[in-house]
């Protein structure tokens, strides 16, 4: 037998729901889950010391779904909680056509509304060449992946060394498990990363 549909949301009885929780199976209404999920990404933050006063944090940004929702959680918890850090919004431009063009102005408009510094940084500038002009010389169809990722950690590095800021790779990107385990078996398989 089918189980009936739930006509609200488990929190608070009323909103309609909008999503289940895969952790928990929990339904909730769209306030009642950005409520939750800022609690538990608050507690985080607090119970693991991850920001202090003072700190100058990098949350790196691609202008996709993932690293814009970690922008908009830190900044507004940021201000709910005065954690007394400052962001700065840190994208890396591949080089890739058709693809970053449209994602670098999604975080240029983050960062107008958000009004956080942004910094990007270009393959171009760092190892003097694009994604795509590396991808034409490794004769790759794919431009992204795996060479991509091989090439991320100098941005991070540099971002650290010369912005002064508080890089915490679990906490300042938005990357999803997929490219968080994919970067770390290359890092683990590459000898001197």
């Amino acid at each position: 037998a089918m189980k009936p549909q739930r006509k609200a949301c488990e929190a608070c009885g009323t909103g309609p729901p909008a999503m289940r929780r895969a952790c928990n199976g929990q339904v909730l209404c769209k306030d009642c889950f950005c409520h939750v999920m800022e609690n538990e990404v608050h507690s985080l933050i607090a119970g693991q010391s991850l920001i202090s006063a003072g700190d100058r944090v990098a949350v790196a940004i691609s202008g996709g779904k993932d690293s814009t929702a970690l922008a908009h959680v830190l900044t507004r918890l940021n201000a709910r909680y005065n954690y007394g850090a400052e962001f700065v919004f840190l994208s890396i431009d591949e080089g890739i056509t058709g693809y970053r063009d449209g994602s670098l102005d999604t975080v240029k408009r983050n960062q107008k509304f958000y009004d956080v510094p942004l910094t990007i940084i270009s393959y171009r500038d760092l190892y003097g060449f694009t994604m795509d002009e590396i991808a034409k010389l490794a004769g790759a169809r794919n431009t992204c992946a795996p060479l991509c990722v091989a090439f991320l950690v100098k941005p991070v590095k540099y971002a650290q060394l010369f912005l002064l800021v508080v890089v915490r790779i679990n906490l300042s990107n938005g990357f999803n498990q997929h490219t968080c385990t994919r970067h770390f078996l290359w890092c683990s398989a590459t000898p001197g990363v």
